[in-house]
């Protein structure tokens, strides 16, 4: 889903309508909740992912990966794994290489603002946002809604829950050993 399809999901489900006025009424303020939740998914998750990185006088620029960076995991060339230590700055680590490395990391999707852009989680996990902004919108809103917050909320928690427990896992599944 991209940010637009996100918003207007969530708009639907407040039950506002979804024209060009609406959108860009509450664009800004549901972009900043999907920002949100896009962050307390890849906490929850620990999301990781591996980059190739290049080695520059025997160390490596963290800053230089694609998403924000939470810690590095492992480092490895042609698949051997490396020791790694802190570099001459912060976002800096010595690596025994002086070719490019893959480094295994956890991150934090880089925040949403176009209406095309994607968010950096599984795909499978996209609805979860739509959830997260109705929870928060009826969380801000008077008092006689706000009860209608929990309903999402729970839905959201239920919706993390379950993608923690299948998160990297294999999708099929087989029977060994049955005897049948």
């Amino acid at each position: 889903m991209t940010l637009n399809q996100i918003i207007t999901a969530a708009l639907e489900r407040l039950g506002r309508t979804t024209d060009s006025q609406q959108q860009d009424e509450w664009s800004a303020k549901f972009t900043r909740m999907v920002n949100d939740g896009i962050y307390d998914l890849a906490t929850y998750l620990k999301l990781r992912r591996t980059d190739p990185l290049p080695v520059e006088a025997g160390e490596i620029d963290v800053d230089a990966l694609p998403y924000r960076c939470l810690k590095v995991l492992g480092v490895e060339k042609a698949g051997v794994t490396l020791g790694f230590s802190r570099g001459s700055a912060t976002a800096k680590l010595k690596v025994p290489a002086e070719c490019e490395v893959s480094v295994e990391y956890r991150y934090i999707p880089n925040n949403l603002s176009s209406d095309t852009d994607v968010p950096g989680i599984p795909e499978r996990l996209h609805w979860l946002l739509v959830s997260y902004v109705c929870a928060r919108e009826y969380q801000s809103a008077d008092e006689n809604t706000q009860r209608r917050a929990n309903l999402y909320f729970q839905e959201y928690q239920e919706g993390k829950a379950v993608a923690r427990e299948t998160y990297n896992e294999a999708e099929t599944y087989a029977f060994i050993n049955t005897g049948w």
